[in-house]
C-alpha cells in the first residue's frame, strides 16, 4: 500500500552559508592551517624577525608564494571553500606582517633598531607608522580578492580599509566608525540584492561584510556605553539600558534584512550590558551571572527557533517597496491538507 501523502520536508535554512563542503574540506582546512603554522615556526623561529633582512624577506616570499600557489589550485581550480577561507586568512596575516616589517625596517639600518623605532614613533602618535602599513595591507588583500574572489577575503578588505581610515584620522572616532560600518552594510545589502535566494557566492560575500560591519558598529557603540576604552570615561547608570535598546533596534534590522550576523556579534556586549543592569538593580539575591546567561540564552534560542515566524509577521508591516528590497519570507513547510 503506497502512502500518497506529501512528506514533511526538512526546515530550509533561509540564511545558508558556505563554510565547508564536507568533512574532507574540513580536514584540508585544518591541514592547511597546521602546515603554515609549522612553516612559520620553522622559518621565523630559526631566523627570527631580527635576523638578516634578506632572510626575513625570503621567508615572507616563500610563505606568500606557497599561499598563492595553493590558492591557484585549491581556490581557483578545486573551489574548496573551507581551505580557501584558511588561505585567505593566512595571506592577510602574511601581508600584515610583511607590511609592518617593511616599514619598521625602513626606519633604521638594522631590523631590530627599525622595529624599536617603529614602536617609538607609534608611542609618539606618528600617523605615518600606521598609514603606510595599513595602505600596503589594503592593497595586497584587495589584489588577492580580485584574483581569487574568495568571499572571506572581501571581509578582510573591509577590515583593512577600516584600519586605513582609522590611521588617516589618527584615532578612533565613534561617529567615523559608525559611518564606516553603515558603508560596509550598504555594500553588503547590495550583494544581498543581487542574490535574494542566497544561492551564489554573492550571498557569502554579503555574510562576511555584514559580520565585519556589525563588529565595527557594535564595538563603537559599546565602547561608549558599556565599556569605554578610556578609564576617565565612566558610563552612566542608564548606559546599559540604552545599549540594550539599541541592540533591540539592531535585532529588528537583522530580522528585516534576514541576517543574524548583527545580533551574533553583539551578544557579548548585550550580556555585559544586561549583567550591569541586573547588578545595579540588585537582582533578587540570586547569581547575576546565571540569570544573565539564562536570559540571553532564552532570547537567542527563541530567535533561532522562531526566526522565520517572527519575520513573517514583521515584514507585512513594512511598505511594499521596502519589502521588495529584501529576501522573501520562507514559511515553514506544512503537512498536506493543513
Amino acid at each position: 500500500m503506497n502512502d500518497t501523502s506529501t512528506p514533511i520536508s526538512p526546515q530550509i535554512d533561509d540564511e545558508r552559508f558556505n563554510f565547508v563542503g564536507g568533512f574532507g574540506e574540513f580536514l584540508a582546512a585544518i591541514a592547511t592551517f597546521i602546515l603554515f603554522v609549522g612553516l612559520g615556526i620553522l622559518l621565523f623561529g630559526v631566523n627570527g624577525t631580527g635576523g638578516i633582512s634578506s632572510f626575513v624577506y625570503g621567508n615572507f616570499a616563500m610563505l606568500i608564494g606557497l599561499c598563492l600557489v595553493m590558492s591557484e589550485y585549491i581556490t581557483r581550480r578545486k573551489k574548496l571553500v573551507g581551505p580557501s577561507i584558511v588561505l585567505s586568512l593566512i595571506f592577510y596575516i602574511l601581508a600584515f606582517g610583511l607590511s609592518f616589517y617593511v616599514y619598521s625596517s625602513s626606519l633604521a639600518g638594522e631590523p631590530y633598531s627599525g622595529i624599536a623605532k617603529y614602536f617609538q614613533r607609534l608611542v609618539e602618535n606618528d600617523q605615518m607608522v600606521e598609514i603606510a602599513p595599513a595602505g600596503l595591507i589594503l592593497l595586497a588583500i584587495s589584489a588577492y580578492y580580485a584574483r581569487y574572489k574568495t568571499p572571506f577575503a572581501i571581509g578582510c578588505v573591509a577590515t583593512a580599509a577600516h584600519m586605513l581610515v582609522s590611521a588617516l584620522i589618527g584615532t578612533h572616532i565613534v561617529m567615523v566608525d559608525i559611518l564606516f560600518a553603515f558603508a560596509v552594510f550598504g555594500v553588503a545589502l547590495w550583494y544581498d540584492a543581487q542574490d535574494k535566494t542566497r544561492e551564489s557566492r554573492k550571498s557569502d560575500c554579503a555574510f562576511w561584510l555584514h559580520l565585519v560591519g556589525a563588529g565595527i558598529l557594535v564595538s563603537a557603540i559599546a565602547a561608549q556605553l558599556v565599556g569605554p576604552l578610556s578609564p576617565d570615561m565612566k558610563p552612566s547608570e542608564s548606559a546599559p539600558l540604552i545599549f540594550l535598546a539599541i541592540y533591540a533596534v539592531l535585532t529588528l534590522a537583522s530580522l528585516i534584512i534576514n541576517r543574524r550576523a548583527i545580533i551574533s556579534v553583539g551578544l557579548i556586549y548585550a550580556a555585559i550590558a544586561l549583567y550591569t543592569l541586573l547588578e545595579t538593580a540588585g537582582a533578587l539575591n540570586i547569581s547575576i551571572t546565571a540569570l544573565t546567561m539564562i536570559l540571553i540564552g532564552a532570547m537567542v534560542l527563541a530567535l533561532s527557533l522562531w526566526w522565520q515566524g517572527i519575520r513573517a509577521k514583521l515584514m507585512p508591516l513594512l511598505p511594499a517597496q521596502l519589502q521588495a528590497r529584501f529576501p522573501l519570507i520562507n514559511p515553514p513547510p506544512r503537512r498536506a491538507g493543513n
